[in-house]
């Protein structure tokens, strides 16, 4: 902890040095403007016209750790920019600190890099270097501060519609400045010593704010007066997935065989013949059970015919005429029931 708060001063007192590097000229006007305290938005009332479309997304640092103070010596970093914030936090932060007061430092971090970006970048060749003349950035990362990172990813802090220059120090004192509005920081740095330029958000006093239950948000919006906050949106995200493949199979080919041929028989004519119902002819058919006796050969019916006198059946005169007698003349009747009687004697002997 000692080394590294110690290390944090000396980053700030080289934030107080002038950079001896390629500053492109605008950017030494906006620098001049800063240490004089002006408030960027009234010098430039166009500013405030602009309408926000969301932070840079890529940055470009110049390693001038690695090649000299002047003239963009050295080799160059082409970042994400939140793989650049996670490469700043660890080492301008103190990194046991509280998280809210990581949070907070990372809008800080990427605000402040957003509004170089977006300004042209702060010399010849780079957005800004990799030093405390700009910001320290290492490749060596820790996962508590990445995690603060990835908790407030894209969030910058917004004035007048563009991003602002969002400095800090590292004890800005009771009253600490930033575009020329005064800070009260009195509740949390009373008594303590100015280090820096006391421009800002105060890196220890996000520390005491966090450590009282303040959240990020509230930090940076305490440090960085008329500014807000700005999230991208909380919406769900569109389905990326790609539409599937359409199919480009062949259609199956028509089936072209002829329909068969239509039946052209002409239809049967109708019978036109006049309808004659079948007459009865009274005879009914002998039953399955009953023995029919074939014609005599003489071509008198079965059995024989009954004895007849002078042509005529002898029977039924005789039957005729005693149905035709009176009652009174009942003596006339037997010699016609006798001879009936030898009639049916003598046929019974012809079939025996």
């Amino acid at each position: 902890m000692a080394e590294q708060i110690s290390r944090m001063k000396v980053r700030t007192l080289l934030r107080l040095m002038p950079d001896p590097a390629d500053l492109r000229p605008e950017a030494r006007l906006l620098l001049e403007q800063m240490l004089r305290g002006e408030d960027l938005h009234e010098t430039m009332p166009e500013m405030s016209n602009l309408a926000f479309t969301g932070p840079p997304t890529k940055i470009k640092v110049w390693r001038r750790s690695q090649g000299g103070t002047h003239s963009c010596n050295g080799p160059y970093y082409n970042l994400s920019m939140e793989d650049y914030i996670k490469g700043v936090l660890p080492h301008e932060w103190i990194s046991s600190w509280n998280k809210e007061s990581l949070r907070a430092g990372a809008v800080a971090i990427r605000s402040y890099a957003s509004y170089w970006v977006n300004k042209g970048g702060k010399y010849t060749c780079a957005d800004l270097c990799d030093t405390t003349y700009s910001q320290v950035y290492k490749p060596a990362t820790k996962p508590v501060t990445n995690q603060a990172v990835d908790d407030t990813k894209h969030q910058v802090m917004i004035k007048g519609g563009a991003i602002p220059s969002t400095e800090y120090s590292a004890e800005n004192s009771t009253y600490p400045k930033w575009y020329g509005v005064k800070v009260d920081d009195s509740a949390t740095c009373a008594g303590k010593k100015l280090f820096g330029h006391g421009r800002g958000m105060c890196q220890w006093g996000s520390q005491r704010w966090a450590l009282k239950g303040k959240g990020y948000a509230w930090i940076v919006a305490h440090y960085y007066p008329g500014a807000t906050l700005w999230k991208p949106s909380t919406g769900p995200k569109p389905d990326t997935k790609p539409w599937p493949k359409p199919d480009t199979k062949p259609w199956p080919k028509p089936d072209t065989k002829p329909w068969p041929k239509p039946d052209t028989k002409p239809w049967p004519k109708p019978d036109t013949r006049p309808h004659k119902p079948k007459q009865d002819s009274g005879v009914k058919p002998p039953r399955k059970d009953q023995k029919v006796k074939p014609p005599r050969k003489d071509g008198r019916p079965p059995g024989g015919d009954l004895p007849t006198v002078g042509g005529n059946n002898l029977a039924y005169n005789t039957l005729q005429g005693s149905c035709a007698v009176s009652p009174g003349a009942a003596g006339g009747t037997w010699p016609a029931v006798a001879l009936l009687a030898l009639l049916a004697a003598a046929r019974r002997r012809r079939r025996r």
